[in-house]
């Protein structure tokens, strides 16, 4: 005889870690998104609706009664909690993706600049371009294959496009 399945809100009470009392970050201790996420599969295999939900949008829906709004986000407040894995309904609010970006600036969380995966620069980098062409040291094409990056690279950090 097959389990009955449970329902997203009981597996999302048995993955979260309330041990840290009522204002502390509640980690979800079940499966991370590559970027650090709680998550978890919903919906039925039968019909074909099976979706990964993120555990911290799922806590604030189930908080709020409600889904979010379209195009709406799960946002951590800033200053309160820079747990990703964190689903407190309390340290979070229902905020646009602007405002989440804000957000992350704010905490020193974003993954702009040398915290970026794909970056092939740090900030002591950027700083060695702009003083190096500043100076007159070199052309946009010498410093890019001195560092290693594309001219394009090079022209959007000296006009402070990008790396701000």
């Amino acid at each position: 005889m097959a389990k009955p399945a449970r329902s997203p809100s009981d597996r999302l009470a048995e993955n979260i870690d309330r041990s840290g009392g009522p204002d502390a970050c509640w980690p979800w201790i079940g499966t991370l998104s590559p970027t650090g996420y709680g998550q978890l599969t919903v919906g039925s295999r039968s019909d074909g609706t099976r979706r990964n939900v993120l555990a911290s949008r799922l806590a604030l829906e189930l908080h709020l009664g409600r889904q979010l709004f379209e195009g709406m986000e799960a946002c951590h407040k800033p200053g309160i909690c820079h747990n990703r894995a964190c689903c407190n309904h309390a340290h979070l609010y229902e905020g646009t993706p602007v405002e989440n970006q804000s957000d992350r600036l704010l905490d020193g969380t974003s993954n702009r600049g040398e915290r970026s995966g794909a970056a092939k620069l740090n900030n002591g980098s950027v700083s060695a371009i702009r003083c190096l062409y500043a100076l007159g040291v070199g052309t946009q094409t010498y410093l890019a294959s001195l560092f290693g990056i594309h001219n394009s690279t090079v022209s959007v950090i000296v006009n402070r496009k990008t790396w701000a």
